[in-house]
């Protein structure tokens, strides 16, 4: 649904998936997140076929919600986020007594406005998530070809 940006299956418990559509923000793009959460993760991460493993089970949650029209995708980028060795499955959270604002102070831009800083991390509205990373990038994408366009139109 192009109008619905997070979704997910309600009834199903076994196969725990939620759903992002970022078509609102990328020009109506069909374009799907999904993430795959549960105490199995990290042991499917490990085994060969887990990209092929992932997609079938995504798949299979959306046709259970919107019927067998769905249609495979064209293509599909699987992460090992807990395995990998960068993150660890790590992400950020919410500390208590955290003010409200860290988010934004955290995304300014440094050394007169020449480095941005981006992720998830830095997204107030979806942080700990993929596509909260790929809305922060995209927008500091934006500040920052706008700071070297205001530099060279100083020059």
């Amino acid at each position: 649904p192009s109008n619905i940006e997070i979704f997910g299956d309600a009834v199903n418990r076994d196969i725990k998936f939620q759903f992002f559509n970022p078509s609102a923000y990328n020009g109506g793009k069909p374009m799907l997140f999904a993430f795959f959460s549960g105490s199995d993760v990290k042991s499917m991460e490990t085994q060969n076929g887990y990209e092929e493993e992932i997609t079938s089970l995504a798949m299979v949650v959306l046709r259970n919600m919107f019927g067998n029209g769905v249609k495979d995708p064209e293509k599909t980028v699987v992460t090992k986020w807990i395995t990998d060795p960068y993150t660890m499955g790590a992400y950020s959270f919410n500390g208590v007594g955290m003010a409200k604002k860290a988010r934004k102070i955290l995304k300014r831009p440094i050394k007169n406005n020449r480095l941005y800083i981006s992720g998830e991390a830095t997204n107030y509205k979806y942080f700990q998530t993929t596509h909260g990373a790929y809305l922060a990038g995209k927008a500091a994408a934006t500040k920052a070809a706008a700071s070297l366009s205001r530099r060279r139109d100083d020059e």
